[in-house]
């Protein structure tokens, strides 16, 4: 189920960081109820990708160790379980809230078409899944009725093609120019523009973030600004470092694994958390800004 890519559903409190002055009580049971819901979507998703690619993983150095393609999990039971879950969360997205239902099935439709034909296409993939991670983004503002703003929305897509093309980059390392990935359209010899397109990515997203400070509407108050500035310099400085880990060859394959395991992503982590805190207590520091 990659429980731990849950962490990944925090995108859901992204722009409700931004508004968390006026956010009540309803605010926060719905958003955690929608945290909850997209991971069950997004662990029924994994379940039917590793089906999908189950003769592909076994004969892959780490991916042979899955459930699935191990053989310790029943492919039956898996696909049962897998539409359960699909089914499930987007039967509770509906009974929360009709539009977050909506951006829900539409995840999991998305989930299925990138699983049997987008991931196959070099180049699109990456674009697909950078966008699937928006999807969170916008699912969150929907479960507290605020549109999210175009200028986040373009940080975010920028940030999330880069780690997506960190991703695809980690798992050529070692291939050969003309050794292919199974069920993939990348090779051995698309690692350097993989590399190259990731860094421009990333490079984008941390111009634009602090820029973005100065289009806050002014009835956010000055708390904003401040926190959207203090996330753009522990986005710089975590990026800086996990490239620094890419060119070493020591950040895998998966993002989300690599911030998991290392001291300095807690670190920044820990500065958005107090800062976003910092933020809604607004009114205690309005005097100094």
């Amino acid at each position: 189920m990659r429980l731990h890519h849950w962490i990944k559903n925090g995108l859901l409190l992204v722009v409700p960081g931004l508004h968390v002055q006026q956010a009540g009580g309803q605010d926060l049971v719905a958003l955690a109820a929608g945290f909850f819901l997209f991971g069950l979507a997004a662990s029924g998703g994994y379940i039917l990708n590793d089906l999908f690619d189950r003769s592909s993983d076994r004969r892959h150095r780490t991916k042979r160790y899955r459930p699935v393609a191990a053989g310790t999990l029943n492919a039956a039971v898996a696909a049962v379980g897998a539409l359960a879950l699909l089914i499930g969360s987007v039967g509770g997205g509906l009974l929360l809230d009709t539009e977050f239902g909506g951006l829900l099935a539409a995840y999991v439709a998305a989930c299925l078409f990138y699983s049997t034909v987008v991931k196959k296409v070099a180049g699109v993939d990456v674009v697909f899944l950078s966008a699937l991670l928006c999807l969170r983004v916008i699912a969150g503002a929907v479960l507290i009725s605020t549109p999210v703003p175009f200028w986040l929305l373009g940080c975010a897509g920028l940030l999330f093609l880069g780690l997506a093309c960190a991703k695809r980059h980690g798992e050529l390392i070692g291939l050969s120019d003309h050794m292919a990935l199974p069920r993939r359209g990348y090779s051995g010899c698309h690692a350097d523009a993989l590399f190259r397109g990731g860094i421009l990515a990333c490079a984008g997203a941390t111009v634009l973030l602090p820029l973005s400070a100065t289009m806050l509407p002014t009835s956010m108050g000055g708390t904003a600004s401040m926190l959207v500035l203090a996330v753009s310099a522990v986005q710089a400085v975590w990026l800086w470092h996990f490239w620094s880990r890419v060119v070493a060859g020591t950040a895998g394959d998966d993002p989300v694994a690599f911030a998991l395991q290392d001291r300095l992503s807690f670190g920044c982590l820990a500065v958005v958390v107090g800062g976003a805190a910092l933020h809604s207590m607004g009114p205690f520091w309005k005097p100094l800004f």
